[in-house]
């Protein structure tokens, strides 16, 4: 029968619409125990299988044959036909092909499989990451299949899955410098055209052997110490619990190198006035004048530079940036009175990009990124079952990191860190009635309303200890 309509997965009908389509590339199936091969291929496989092999051509296509061996006795030449050429493409199962199977010619995998496992998953990807003596430059291609449903604006079941199983892989982002980051890339518009351009520029993508090679080596960075992935939360848009306030969005040394400029000016008008006051008109004086005047200048220097990066940095990051960092630094400052974070150069990093707020810690240390990048999703995140929640200056309720929830002192020095650092809250205990009743509130306000929160993981160059 024809194959027009692929309805259902699996290695026969797979096949069947690959043979309909008449490509041209030598086409063959491989399972435990059964194999389908061209008729021209059938000597070449004979030669190959040391067992008796049984080969019967297949009634709706005359030109390939169905061969029956012991099991397990086809798999060994079956691969040394693919490897030499005889066999270009390969239909097989997930139990045969996901773990063991090795071809390191292979350089391309179509993956049928609903598993999202990162186990399952990475396995039957592996069987075309191996590196090929024959091929020093091989670039290998990897194609997840989904089938987005219209009515559903994040794409339907199957795309859900799929964003699942792309949290486990890296995956190049263009860029000055590319970047590799953990999670399924956008999804485009749940339309015919829509779906039809991001497939005409996948297999471009994909073609494009010189492109994919570039990005991987310059994302990936050539001898680099202590590189690997560190996480960032990125916020798809503004988190409407945060307060939307004035709020100090610098680090604590640039706070006192503005207290230093204030100082520094008030000692350099100090300087020139006394100097004017006892009327000192030898050099002495003047040197007393020069100075204080010289400070002067360096102190204004220092708290204007100082004012134009808060003001050039409220304009990047806008109100909804500014109260992400600012609490980001209160988790930080928790983070490191309850020793979680070791590293004292670590600094917290936030952007806007394009429509997205991105936060993450850079820092020396890889723990100090994991605890930070685990406790800001917790607090910007949907709330879950918090030992603590902090009920904020607009009466929104957030959970407390699990890390600073498991002991009072951590979450009260998470308490103080926010009124330092954002504004007026309270912490609130779970495990009484009144702190039940507050989970539940809270539960409830997030019923119908979409995550905001994206966790991935980016691949760092940073220099490690």
């Amino acid at each position: 029968r024809g194959a027009a309509v692929l309805d259902t997965l699996g290695v026969v009908p797979l096949f069947e619409r690959r043979r309909s389509a008449r490509l041209g590339q030598p086409l063959g199936v491989l399972t435990g125990r059964l194999a389908v091969v061209p008729v021209g291929a059938l000597e070449a496989l004979r030669t190959a299988c040391p067992a008796e092999i049984d080969a019967q051509p297949l009634a709706v296509a005359p030109e390939f044959v169905r061969v029956q061996s012991a099991e397990g006795a086809l798999v060994g030449p079956m691969t040394r036909l693919f490897e030499r050429g005889v066999i270009r493409v390969l239909v097989g199962t997930v139990a045969l092909l996901g773990e063991g199977w090795d071809a390191p010619s292979a350089n391309v995998l179509v993956s049928a499989s609903a598993a999202a496992t990162f186990v399952r998953t990475g396995q039957i990807r592996g069987r075309v990451f191996r590196t090929d003596s024959g091929q020093p430059d091989k670039v290998s291609s990897v194609w997840h299949l989904a089938v987005l449903d219209p009515t559903d604006p994040d794409g339907g079941a199957a795309v859900d899955a799929l964003r699942r199983r792309f949290r486990a892989f890296v995956v190049p982002h263009p860029g000055d410098p590319p970047t590799l980051e953990t999670g399924l890339p956008a999804i485009p518009v749940a339309t015919s055209d829509g779906i039809a351009h991001a497939n005409t520029e996948a297999d471009a993508r994909a073609r494009d052997h010189g492109r994919t090679r570039r990005l991987w080596r310059e994302a990936v960075g050539q001898g680099v110490r202590g590189a690997g992935l560190r996480p960032v939360v990125r916020l798809a848009s503004a988190v409407p619990s945060l307060p939307s306030v004035s709020v100090r969005v610098q680090p604590r040394y640039t706070r006192v190198v503005a207290r230093v400029g204030d100082v520094t000016g008030l000692a350099g008008l100090a300087s020139a006035g006394s100097a004017m006051w006892l009327g000192l008109g030898t050099a002495a004086g003047v040197v007393l004048g020069g100075v204080g005047l010289a400070l002067v200048a360096v102190g204004g220097g220092v708290t204007a530079v100082d004012v134009h990066r808060r003001r050039r940095r409220a304009r990047v990051l806008g109100p909804d940036g500014l109260a992400a960092e600012a609490a980001a630094l209160a988790v930080l400052d928790a983070l490191r009175q309850s020793s979680l974070v070791i590293d004292p150069s670590a600094v917290v990093r936030t952007e806007r990009v394009s429509e997205r707020l991105e936060v993450w810690l850079d820092s020396r240390v890889a723990d100090d990124a994991e605890v930070f990048g685990q406790s800001i999703g917790d607090l910007l995140a949907r709330v879950e079952s918090p030992r603590y929640l902090v009920r904020i200056g607009t009466g929104a309720l957030l959970a407390v990191p699990e890390v600073l929830g498991v002991r009072k002192r951590r979450a009260t020095a998470f308490l103080e860190a926010w009124r330092e650092h954002v504004g007026p809250a309270e912490l609130v205990f779970t495990q009484t009635p009144s702190g039940r009743r507050a989970l539940a509130s809270a539960r409830a306000r997030a019923v119908g309303q979409p995550e905001r929160v994206e966790r991935v993981r980016r691949w760092s160059t940073r220099p490690g200890r």
